[in-house]
């Protein structure tokens, strides 16, 4: 049995290989890669479902696409080919069925959580002798961990952290006030502001990254060890290459990590020695708030940090910089969000959390810019349970991995009109009832339940609140103060783009010029 599986997952299996001349001519340890590739194709109970035959019969082109950082993209290209529903591996299945969604991650009678997590790149924050985190943590210790966190991002937390949050947007126009009419990395802008946000939330106190360089490195470091454990986990379904990477790779890629993890250990620590300083911080609402004193353990506390500061800041950050590129290719829809804001505001002073809720195009842009670039490039698979479940109306038996593209979910022409195209007037009319500047029902065959960019199910994002907040808000200041336009090529940034968990952005410079009136 040894045999057979080493050799299934040996070269021979790579597409362009022949393995019907291999078998032929060489002697027998090939013949059980012909018949365990061969079952894979022909025999095994996802064999019904399309795809191309290399990734039923090996991991391997799944594989290539995650360490090259071309997964989502690889994906689409396969929804474009095969249809709504395609088999990406011997295992596994992709979607980009809008009710794939509800019959994977929504709640059901015997499963409350949706369908369980498949382990391995789930538990990349945890410490070996931490608890599990909110993103790890089993269906029995999530509930709590959520409920915790989830007083976090209330409304009323949001509006207790509105000055604590304008004081670093405020921040970030005097510096590019200082960088005006001359090209600025925007996204670097935008990274140094949310992790400034993010960190005074979740430690109690500021990076300062606009201000001085001494954590850059901090922060630079944690895309690259996350690209790091992502590779490590898709070669790990490989023996051979996880046995060889055992002794290689990971020494490497865990000091990373660990010095990552202290810097935000030691953090959280300091911040629980000075409990006694009255601030709407995250720890200040989970330590001190009567509801959920006690709930989380201080080891808990610590090993959640680092994950609220990835996933507040980076998803946040790409949503920006997504729609600043957005709003230069599409002039038509830049000018509309232009009036809007300048029309609402006359001063910064007048950007508040009530006066943005009466913004419906820029609201328009953020949902149409989630649709075109989804701040979560790749969400965790999922594994069907024993001993199968009905998903998008077909039967698919148990221990199946599952994932949904959003990228080819949400791009699809099968669900959304003009689906390449920056659209924003598609969701003004889902929004207010209105049609908006003479759109027809052009529209109005979209299916909205494609579009999901924060999950659903218990396991959904609890910040999407706070997300969209300091988008509306960052974005009224740039907008109200400046005019942008492009010094790089923006037309192709979101393709010269990989992802590894989380979106591996090149520069974006723009020039930042004060309006004329």
């Amino acid at each position: 049995m040894r045999r057979t599986t080493l050799y299934y997952y040996l070269p021979s299996s790579i597409p362009w290989v022949n393995v019907d001349s291999l078998t032929k001519s060489k002697p027998w340890p090939y013949y059980p890669l012909k018949r365990q590739a061969g079952g894979c194709i022909y025999l095994h109970p996802l064999a019904k479902y399309p795809g191309p035959r290399s990734s039923a019969a090996s991991r391997i082109p799944i594989t290539y696409a995650t360490v090259s950082g071309n997964l989502p993209f690889w994906l689409e290209k396969q929804h474009v080919k095969y249809g709504p529903v395609v088999r990406v591996a011997p295992d596994e299945l992709s979607y980009s069925d809008p009710r794939a969604w509800k019959d994977i991650f929504a709640r059901h009678p015997n499963r409350p959580y949706g369908m369980p997590r498949e382990k391995g790149i789930s538990a990349m924050f945890d410490d070996e002798h931490s608890p599990p985190s909110i993103v790890s943590a089993t269906d029995v210790d999530h509930p709590r961990i959520s409920r915790a966190y989830a007083s976090c991002f209330t409304k009323s937390a949001l509006s207790a952290q509105e000055p604590l949050i304008l004081e670093h947007i405020k921040r970030l126009m005097v510096k590019l006030h200082e960088g005006q009419n001359q090209p600025v990395n925007i996204g670097d802008m935008f990274t140094f502001l949310l992790f400034d946000i993010k960190a005074d939330l979740q430690f109690g106190e500021s990076l300062r990254l606009l201000d001085t360089a001494a954590n850059i490195p901090w922060v630079g470091s944690q895309p690259y060890w996350i690209r790091a454990s992502v590779i490590l986990a898709a070669l790990a379904e490989f023996p051979l290459i996880r046995l060889i990477s055992q002794w290689a790779l990971p020494g490497f890629v865990k000091t990373q990590r660990d010095m990552y993890l202290k810097f935000s250990n030691d953090k959280v620590n300091h911040r629980l020695q000075s409990m006694d300083v009255d601030r709407p911080d995250f720890l200040q609402l989970i330590v001190k708030s009567k509801e959920q004193q006690g709930t989380l353990s201080a080891d808990e506390l610590r090993v959640n940090a680092p994950i609220l500061m990835t996933a507040g800041s980076d998803t946040t950050m790409a949503l920006l910089s997504g729609l600043i590129v957005h709003l230069m290719n599409a002039p038509h829809a830049h000018k509309k969000v232009q009036d809007e804001i300048r029309t609402a505001f006359r001063t910064s002073e007048d950007i508040t959390m009530l006066a943005m809720s009466r913004l419906p195009f820029v609201d328009a842009c953020l949902r149409e810019t989630l649709r075109l670039y989804p701040s979560v490039p790749a969400l965790i698979p999922r594994v069907v349970p024993q001993p199968g479940a009905e998903i998008a109306g077909l039967w698919v038996s148990g221990g199946t991995r599952l994932c949904i593209s959003t990228l080819a979910t949400s791009r699809s022409s099968r669900h959304f009109f003009e689906a390449g195209a920056f659209h924003p007037e598609r969701w003004r009319r889902a929004e207010t009832g209105e049609e908006g500047d003479g759109e027809k029902e052009i529209f109005s065959a979209d299916d909205k339940n494609a579009f999901h960019p924060f999950s659903i199910g218990n396991r959904s994002c609890p910040g999407q609140d706070m997300a969209y907040y300091i988008s509306r808000m960052v974005l009224c200041h740039i907008v109200l103060q400046f005019d942008f336009e492009s010094c790089s090529e923006t037309a192709t940034w979101f393709e010269r783009q990989r992802a590894w968990q989380v979106w591996h952005k090149p520069p974006l410079l723009i020039k930042l010029i004060p309006p004329k009136s």
